[in-house]
């Protein structure tokens, strides 16, 4: 994935287009996947501004029942916990 690439290579502001373009085309798990990749992302430049946004759009769209033991919730978490270390 060229974006990871990028991101182990240090450069954040190559990674973010291409990030962005894969947050905007995924949905549904791999939506808060490409979220968390793009919030860590934004941490680096930093643009807390811009994380917040994607932050609130994921947790707006996508809400598992609580009840069920889905891997979303585990995805969810992972966002919330890069979002609470910018």
């Amino acid at each position: 994935f060229p974006v990871t690439i990028l991101e182990r290579m240090k450069k954040y502001s190559e990674a973010i287009p291409l990030a962005k373009k894969g947050y905007e085309l995924s949905y549904g798990d791999n939506k808060i996947r490409m979220a968390t990749l793009l919030v860590r992302l934004y941490s680096t430049v930093p643009d807390k501004v811009s994380a917040k946004k994607i932050v609130d759009e994921v947790n707006n769209q996508i809400k598992p029942e609580a009840k069920l033991q889905i891997r979303t919730h585990r995805y969810l978490k992972k966002l919330q916990d890069v979002w609470s270390k910018l």
